[in-house]
């Protein structure tokens, strides 16, 4: 597929069903993009879907809790943008996993209402580019994963929102939501754990 569905999406953020009563959703361009392309664009080569909804929380709370695993902050990867509400919106922070010839790469946006959209992908080193993504999903579950084994919980995947299997590679084209488990006390301001929650 060399270009990809061409409109914004709304995204349901919780598992209540459509127009039920507490049901809130955001408007998104289902990919993200380098920053140095000014221009929403529709070449497949050049966007990344969205794969990740993580609820009642905030990027510096999801850098933390996976910092505790190993993932830090890259020394290299290209920023990215993403289209939520109708702004365009510069990624607020990334995180990757292993090293830089093969790794997890995962990146952020604070949307409003206490979500995170997030694009993970796995990536290997390129001989003409700088990376070289070789599955949408592989990167996805290592997220979800590695968050699960604090005490997060994957909740339910959105409907389709971006093309699956984009370039070729492993993708569903949903957008898994994740958050803090119902066993884990939280402040429903903050999605944090707290300190002794975190040991």
């Amino acid at each position: 597929m060399n270009r990809v569905m061409g409109s914004c999406v709304s995204v349901p953020t919780d598992t209540s069903a459509p127009g039920a009563a507490g049901a809130t959703s955001i408007e998104v361009w289902p990919y993200t993009q380098d920053t140095r392309v000014p221009w929403r664009t529709r070449i497949a080569w050049l966007v990344d879907p969205i794969n990740l909804l993580f609820l009642d929380t905030d990027t510096a709370a999801l850098m933390e809790a996976l910092g505790q695993v190993g993932w830090r902050r890259p020394r290299i990867g290209a920023a990215h943008r993403a289209w939520i509400d109708g702004r365009p919106m510069r990624m607020s922070d990334d995180a990757a996993l292993g090293p830089n010839h093969e790794r997890f790469h995962v990146r952020f946006w604070d949307a409003p209402a206490g979500l995170v959209v997030g694009a993970a992908h796995r990536e290997v080193e390129g001989r003409r580019v700088e990376h070289v993504v070789t599955s949408w999903d592989a990167a996805r579950a290592k997220v979800i994963a590695d968050l699960c084994s604090l005490g997060w919980e994957r909740g339910r995947p959105t409907p389709l929102i971006a093309a699956p299997n984009l370039r070729g590679l492993p993708g569903d084209g949903r957008a898994w939501r994740v958050g803090l488990s119902a066993r884990v006390p939280t402040g429903k301001t903050t999605g944090r754990p707290t300190a002794i929650e975190r040991v």
